[in-house]
């Protein structure tokens, strides 16, 4: 459980916070991600005593994670930029089929910008995905069947890209 586990403690719970480097990686939203190298975990100096921030000054990149909100950066403000909740099955076992529930919404109540992608990765394939372009506050659940052995890595993203393929940042939140 993301939110009951969520903590300023990289692997507490088997789970870490961190982001990927889209414009540095030079792939985009359709890339398989490198589950180990296109993952940079956020250094305990980002830690804010609530959540997680790239810049804890309030400055951009605005990339940065509490318990339920999360903010990409887009290319608006420096580089593309996704957020991730990580969770490594690191029990030792298989888990399947390991049912994962995610829910991704645009909270934001101002109608600018183009939306937000969340995405379901194992092992770096996107295997779920779901696009946002309003903000309703209600958005999307998803409830997706993992087969999930030993050290596989589940990746929770949310990207600036919205319903216009453009990696835009402005009110995101997932």
């Amino acid at each position: 459980d993301s939110k009951a586990e969520f903590s300023g403690v990289q692997g507490q719970n088997n789970w870490y916070f961190g982001y990927r480097e889209v414009t540095i990686d030079g792939h985009g939203i359709n890339y398989q991600v490198d589950p180990v190298d296109d993952f940079l975990q956020f250094s305990e100096t980002m830690w804010t005593g609530t959540g997680w921030d790239l810049d804890p000054s309030g400055a951009a990149p605005w990339t940065m994670m509490d318990v339920e909100a999360v903010h990409p950066n887009g290319v608006n403000n420096g580089n593309e930029q996704w957020a991730i909740r990580r969770w490594v099955n690191a029990e030792f076992v298989d888990i399947t089929p390991l049912a994962v529930t995610w829910h991704v919404r645009k909270q934001n109540a101002n109608t600018c910008c183009n939306g937000v992608t969340g995405a379901l990765h194992t092992n770096g394939i996107r295997v779920n995905t779901a696009v946002i372009g309003t903000a309703d506050g209600v958005g999307i659940t998803n409830t997706f069947y993992i087969n999930a052995a030993a050290g596989d890595k589940i990746d929770l993203i949310l990207s600036p890209v919205g319903t216009d393929g453009q990696a835009q940042d402005g009110a995101l939140r997932l």
